[in-house]
């Protein structure tokens, strides 16, 4: 089978891509965010010895909204994948492997004080901000494959 990609909607490609962006430049955020909190708590003298709960409490908030965000623009990759191939069997299956990994990837989340999100270890040392990021790229490349592979073949077979 050769690839045709002259024929390509390119617009099906947008939720996935704009799922990494979004999970790409949370590190620029949260770099912003703890510059803005060391300068908040050098201006307010009982706040020095909580600066490093403070700033984990708001790259914890960051982290969730970077997650749903991601999540967000994830779900709507299977409206993509439909419009190209028409097949519920398509929609049901990517949308089913989402749900089957967000669910579980929600409740960990969630077990996690919001400080803990940044400062605790887990698999290999990751945080379970970074090992959470790491997982919604993998999830997206996955999806940006799938969303590929059917607009070639609904190339092959209209």
């Amino acid at each position: 089978m050769r690839w045709n990609w002259s024929t390509v909607n390119w617009f099906g490609f947008l939720p996935p891509l704009l799922s990494i962006y979004l999970l790409l430049v949370s590190g620029f955020t949260k770099r912003f965010l703890a510059t803005r909190i060391q300068t908040f708590v050098a201006r307010e003298e009982g706040l020095t010895n909580k600066k490093d709960v403070i700033r984990n409490v708001a790259a914890g908030w960051a982290s969730l909204l970077g997650f749903f965000n991601a999540l967000f623009a994830a779900l709507l990759a299977p409206i993509s994948i439909y419009s190209t191939s028409r097949s519920f069997g398509w929609l049901a299956a990517t949308l089913i492997l989402i749900v089957f990994t967000f669910i579980p990837m929600f409740w960990w989340v969630q077990s996690f004080d919001l400080d803990e999100l940044q400062t605790g270890a887990t698999l290999f040392g990751w945080s379970p901000a970074t090992l959470c990021k790491i997982v919604l790229i993998i999830v997206n490349l996955v999806l940006l494959a799938a969303i590929g592979i059917n607009q070639q073949l609904a190339v092959v077979n209209p």
